[in-house]
């Protein structure tokens, strides 16, 4: 492993970037949006340590970075990415500085997520029956072709943001009145709803092939937004067909489909009649809670790992899970002005292992559909009592944390 050098991470949050400091201190150099700098409560690193820079027009992303490293002496023998609106940038940039990381064609793949199914299709991957749809007539013709609800997603972007449940022609009508306030020009993926159990992995991907490293089941938030996960469960107890042996095979054919052949994959799919169906895969680590879950749980801190990877570092052995582990996120239930949020509650519970909180009080609280980014409170890591019901608990959980939220 090269321990000459920096890592290039890029576009992540403020969050990230301090807890990287912190766990692997002066072994990155961090390309930032200045927004989120600019309201970030976490400590700025040092001047050399961060490029603050508008990240859209690539050229010039590139043109800074090159001044930046030039100007500080800089060498860079890697680079990450954790978040998905930047994975292009970084795949450029990878290939402008000749870093190894998936190519711009195999990220270009993994955003689209009708060329996702195309490829994974094309391939043989198990994934739902699917259609690229332009209007609300043309949506309810799939639906009544294939005799089941269907999920209706932008062709990019990830989360919830702007996917809904369509079970008649009335509901597609519905959705499409909500993409045409966004744009002219629209193109939508219809995909069957598959019936099953959702889960997510993160796997690692190279040339021996895949490897599991943790295997969720997601719990879906109750009402809507459709499609939002509220909370991931590290557990023993899985289907036996998501047991590594029989996964690994499945997860290096889903990568290879679409042209990516290293770093660590976050993959979601459906567990249908005990086999699954892949959703969607993205070339980062998981991200939500599940830093904070599989750190707490198990010792596994797959934000460290994605730079030690990048640097040459080995493979971590896959960790044993012992025992149900729930991290869970906690959503505003109204708008307006947070006054105050308060863990006291969760902390004294005894099933509670971690806690925390992203809003500071000041913040403007805005729900969904007119806004995705600030009505997520915070995280908490729980181990849940056996003899009761995972989605009966984070209604508890949620009840204990203290938000106080005027207007």
């Amino acid at each position: 492993m090269s321990e000459d050098g920096k890592i290039l991470v890029v576009g992540t949050t403020p969050d990230y970037i301090d807890w990287i400091r912190r766990v692997r201190p002066a072994g990155a150099v961090f390309l930032t949006e200045p927004k989120l700098r600019a309201r970030a409560l976490e400590p700025s690193p040092a001047p050399e340590e961060e490029i603050l820079c508008e990240l859209g027009d690539f050229d010039r992303v590139e043109k800074a970075l090159r001044a930046h490293l030039r100007r500080r002496g800089i060498s860079l023998v890697g680079l990450v990415c954790y978040d998905c609106e930047t994975l292009e940038l970084a795949a450029f940039l990878a290939r402008r500085l000749s870093l190894p990381y998936p190519s711009p064609d195999s990220v270009r793949a993994c955003r689209d997520k009708h060329l996702t199914k195309k490829l994974w299709s094309a391939a043989g991957v198990p994934c739902p029956d699917f259609r690229l749809v332009r209007d609300e007539e043309e949506a309810a013709a799939f639906l009544a072709e294939i005799r089941s609800p269907v999920v209706l997603k932008p062709l990019s972007g990830s989360g919830s943001e702007m996917v809904f449940r369509a079970n008649n022609p009335e509901d597609c009508a519905r959705a499409f009145a909500r993409y045409r306030r966004g744009s002219e020009r629209i193109e939508v993926l219809a995909e069957a709803l598959v019936p099953g159990e959702e889960y997510s992995c993160d796997f690692l991907v190279g040339p021996e092939g895949a490897r599991v490293l943790r295997v969720t089941r997601k719990y879906p938030r109750p009402g809507e937004p459709f499609g939002t996960i509220e909370a991931y469960e590290l557990t023993p107890d899985l289907p036996g067909d998501l047991a590594a042996a029989k996964l690994e095979p499945l997860l290096e054919a889903s990568a290879a489909a679409l042209g990516v052949d290293r770093g660590i994959c976050m993959l979601d799919f459906i567990c249908s009649q005990g086999k699954p169906f892949l959703l969607e895969l993205a070339p980062r680590p998981g991200g939500a809670c599940l830093p904070l879950l599989l750190r707490t749980a198990v010792g596994l801190d797959t934000i460290p790992l994605a730079l030690d990877l990048a640097r040459g570092g080995a493979a971590p052995l896959r960790p044993e899970i012992r025992e149900p582990t729930v991290g869970l996120g906690i959503y505003a239930r109204r708008a307006g002005r947070l006054e105050r949020l308060g863990a006291e509650k969760l902390l004294a519970d005894s099933r509670v292992l971690a806690v925390d909180l992203l809003r500071p009080r000041g913040t403007v609280i805005r729900l969904p559909p007119e806004a995705y980014d600030t009505w997520l409170l915070g995280y908490v890591v729980y181990r849940p009592d056996p003899a009761r019901p995972v989605p009966e608990q984070n209604r508890e959980m949620e009840n204990l944390l203290e938000a106080e939220i005027a207007g």
